[in-house]
Parts: C-alpha cells; sequence; structure tokens
C-alpha cells in the first residue's frame, strides 16, 4: 500500500487590481508543445481499467486516511474550486467521467450530462449507482475525469434522474454550442487533444459559463521517466494550458498546482499502479509491444530509490478555473491575450 505527502499549493491566475511579479503577451493561438496521445489506446487503457478495478479490492490500492485514493482526493480539491464561484448551472457537463455525484449534490437544481468515450467506465458508474439499466451510469468511473468515489448521501435516486450519461469524445462533444452553464473536467484533458478539448468546453458553454478542470502537470512520474524514459507519458506545462485558455476565448483563469507524492516498497508496485489506473503511456509514436524480461529488471534497477529504500511517484496536480467571455469581449490588442503569473504566498 502507497504513503502519499501533499506539496503546497501555488497559484497563477488574472484578477483585476492585484499586485503581480511579470506580465507576459501571448499569441492567442499559442499551442501546447507536446503531441496529442493515440486516442483508441486512451479508451483500450481506460476500458481495461474500468473492468479491472470492478473486481480489485480497494487493500491493493494506493491510499491515504479513510481509504481514499489519490484520484478521489483530487476530484474534492477540485470541488472545493467551485466553492467561491456564485452560479446556479441549469445544466452541467462533465467531460470525462461517469458523473460525479458530489457536483450533482452540490448544483441540486441542475441537469448532469457525463460524458466519456469509453464505454465500460459508464457501465461501472451505473453498476456502482445500482442503476436500473437504461442509462450507462450516475456515479463517478474513476476514469480520467471522474469525480470523487464518495457516496453524496441518501437521494440516489434524485441523481440518477438528474443525471444523463452519454458515450462522447472530449474533442467532438455531441452538444449544441452555449448550451452549457458550467463544463467540469477532473484527469482528462492529458489523455486529449488539450487544444481540441478546451475549443470544445468553450463552444458548448454560454457567455459568462465557467469552465473548471484538473490536469496533471509535466513533473507527473518524473521519478519513472528517469528509469522507464520515453515509455512515460507526456504532460502539459501549466502555462502553455493558461495560453491555450486564453486563446479559446477564456477570461480570469485561475490555476493552481500542488504535489502528491506517493511512496512504494518497490518500483514494481509503482508501475502497477500506473497500470491499474490505466494511466499508462499513450503518446503517438511510443514503443510497441511487450518490454522483454532483461530490459524491464534494468529499469526497475534504474528507478531512483528514497532514503528508507523505497520508491517514490509523484504527481503534479494542476486544478484550473476559467470563464467563458461575453460576446464581442477582448482581452489587450487584437489576437494577442495578456497572461499575469504571480505565486501565492
Amino acid at each position: 500500500m502507497a504513503a502519499m505527502t501533499v506539496a503546497a499549493m501555488t497559484t497563477t491566475t488574472t484578477p483585476a487590481a492585484t499586485p503581480l511579479e511579470t506580465t507576459t503577451t501571448v499569441a492567442a493561438a499559442s499551442k501546447v508543445k507536446i503531441a496529442p496521445p493515440e486516442k483508441e489506446q486512451v479508451r483500450r487503457a481506460f476500458s481495461r481499467a474500468a473492468l479491472r478495478q470492478s473486481t480489485v479490492s480497494s487493500s491493493s490500492a494506493g491510499t491515504v486516511a479513510g481509504g481514499r485514493e489519490p484520484m478521489q482526493i483530487v476530484g474534492e480539491r477540485l470541488l472545493e474550486t467551485l466553492d467561491e464561484i456564485v452560479l446556479s448551472p441549469s445544466l452541467i457537463a462533465e467531460i470525462g467521467g461517469g458523473g460525479c455525484p458530489l457536483l450533482a449534490a452540490k448544483y441540486a437544481g441542475a441537469k448532469m450530462l457525463a460524458l466519456d468515450f469509453a464505454m465500460p467506465v459508464l457501465r461501472r458508474a451505473a453498476a456502482e449507482a445500482g442503476d436500473d439499466g437504461n442509462s450507462p451510469g450516475n456515479s463517478p468511473g474513476d476514469s480520467p475525469g471522474d469525480g470523487s468515489g464518495n457516496s453524496p448521501g441518501n437521494d440516489a435516486g434524485q441523481l440518477k434522474n438528474r443525471i444523463l450519461r452519454v458515450q462522447a469524445d472530449a474533442e467532438r462533444l455531441p452538444l449544441m454550442g452555449g448550451c452549457a452553464d458550467l463544463a467540469y473536467s477532473n484527469l482528462c484533458l492529458e489523455w486529449t487533444n488539450p487544444a481540441a478539448t478546451v475549443r470544445e468546453a468553450a463552444r458548448i458553454l454560454r457567455a459568462g459559463g465557467v469552465f473548471v478542470f484538473s490536469t496533471l502537470g509535466p513533473d507527473t512520474l518524473r521519478e519513472m521517466r528517469l528509469a522507464f524514459g520515453a515509455r512515460v507519458h507526456d504532460f502539459a506545462d501549466m502555462h502553455d494550458i493558461g495560453d491555450l485558455l486564453a486563446g479559446c476565448g477564456f477570461a480570469e483563469p485561475v490555476m493552481q498546482r500542488e504535489e502528491i507524492v506517493l511512496t512504494y516498497s518497490r518500483p514494481a508496485d509503482a508501475a502497477a499502479e500506473v497500470h491499474r489506473w490505466g494511466a499508462g503511456c499513450a503518446k503517438a509514436g511510443r514503443a510497441g509491444g511487450l518490454t522483454g524480461k532483461n530490459k524491464w529488471r534494468k529499469m526497475l534497477a534504474a528507478y531512483p530509490q528514497t532514503r528508507g529504500g523505497g520508491c517514490a511517484a509523484t504527481y503534479e496536480i494542476i486544478y484550473a478555473t476559467a470563464f467563458r467571455k461575453e460576446e464581442g469581449g477582448k482581452d489587450g490588442d487584437e489576437g494577442l491575450s495578456p497572461l499575469r503569473f504571480f505565486r501565492r504566498m
């Protein structure tokens, strides 16, 4: 079982009338500097993970106090970012996940669309929620983008009636433009083409709507990357994502960063947990086929050790909140969006 520590959180934002350290002007069309992952590989990985997790006991997972996994912690932290926003949404679009019951409970008057392109994720969510089978499910699917594994209370029947699950691609959502008040996505963006997914979020949100999401940053699995090299997935930088939000019609982006560090007794345990979550390498052009026994042993031997003789796996978590610009709204000069960065003390 893995132990977990959480580093201090830092924030990047663009509030009006806030002392700022630096100002940077970026082109609105700036792009994330990594290649999009192979979509079918992502679908297969998270479909298999959903099927595996249906039979894996909680004792084999890396957990923290109370039996919660890191993905559940991230989901709870993401929901907390909404506490400071005055919002009464009519329609919520959850991009990547089987339906977060805590999010639905937070906005009891809203309808929710849970959108995920891996059908086993939705079916597993349905089984956990005790759905009647008329729709894929309405509880989190522990895929990229699920919310939290905790039950919101005793109103499961009410939540079921308010959540519709749809198999859909985050890069091509089957929704009308301007239909949603809130777009929510937990640990999904990194498994898509980020530019396409952010553009879709902007398209489906009404003017003034909110996009709140979490994603993994480039320091994720840095220890594993030292040993496994190109076999570890690549993740986008927080500043590139901020540029992308500004270029896709979002204003007032607020971004926070933290690190979650899991420790294990053996490198093989860290690799097995990544596999269990479906978070393996899905980048285009990755090495195919199985890793030979000798090479695998060398990779494990190269994994950095902690002082106590075990090993660690770091997850860099990025949380972001941004508002869809009002029609005709612009920041800065034509084609440019000013981004200001500062560190929270």
